[in-house]
C-alpha cells in the first residue's frame, strides 16, 4: 500500500510540472506571431537565430523544466516532514512565478509590442530562471544542473530583447 502511495505521489508530481509547463508553452506559443508585420519591420541583431531556432530551442527547454521540477517535487516528498514540505512549497511558488514571467514575455513583446518593457521582463525572467536553477541544485544537483541551459537561454534572450529595443526605439 505504501508504495502505491508513493507511485501516486510521483505520478501527481510528474502531472503537475508537466501540467504548469505545458499551459506556459500553450500560452507563449499562441501569444507568439513571428510572421506579423510588425514583428517583420523590426531591426534585430545579426546574432538573432533563425524563426525556426525558438520552437526546436524551448521544446528541449521545457522538457528539462518539467523533468527536473518534477524530479525535485519528488526528492521532497521522499524526504517528508514540515522541513521538506517548506521547501516544497516554495519551490511550487518560485516555479510559477518563473512561468507567469515565462508565458509573459510572449503576451508583452508579440501581443503588446512594448519592446523596452519587454526587455525588463526578460531580464526578470531571466534572474527568475537562474533562482529556480540554484533552489533546485540544492535539493538535487541533477535537477539544477539541467536547468542550466534554461537559464543561458533566458540570458541570451534577455541580450536579444534588450538590442531589439534599442534598435527600435
Amino acid at each position: 500500500m505504501a508504495k502505491q502511495k508513493t507511485a501516486k505521489k510521483r505520478w501527481k508530481n510528474i502531472g503537475l510540472a508537466a501540467g504548469l509547463t505545458t499551459v506556459t508553452a500553450v500560452v507563449g506559443s499562441l501569444a507568439t506571431d513571428p510572421n506579423s508585420k510588425w514583428y517583420k519591420e523590426l531591426d534585430t541583431p545579426p546574432w538573432q537565430p533563425p524563426t525556426w531556432a525558438f520552437p526546436v530551442a524551448w521544446t528541449g527547454l521545457y522538457a528539462a523544466i518539467a523533468a527536473s521540477s518534477a524530479h525535485v517535487l519528488n526528492k521532497l516528498d521522499r524526504a517528508g516532514g514540515k522541513k521538506a514540505a517548506d521547501k516544497r512549497r516554495s519551490f511550487i511558488n518560485e516555479l510559477t512565478a518563473n512561468l507567469v514571467l515565462n508565458a509573459g514575455w510572449s503576451i508583452l513583446f508579440f501581443q503588446g509590442k512594448k519592446n523596452v518593457v519587454s526587455a525588463v521582463e526578460a531580464a526578470l525572467l531571466a534572474l527568475s530562471s537562474a533562482r529556480l536553477a540554484r533552489k533546485a541544485g540544492t535539493i538535487t544537483p541533477a535537477a539544477g544542473w539541467a536547468l542550466t541551459p534554461y537559464v543561458a537561454w533566458t540570458s541570451f534572450a534577455t541580450a536579444l530583447t534588450v538590442e531589439i529595443a534599442r534598435r527600435n526605439q
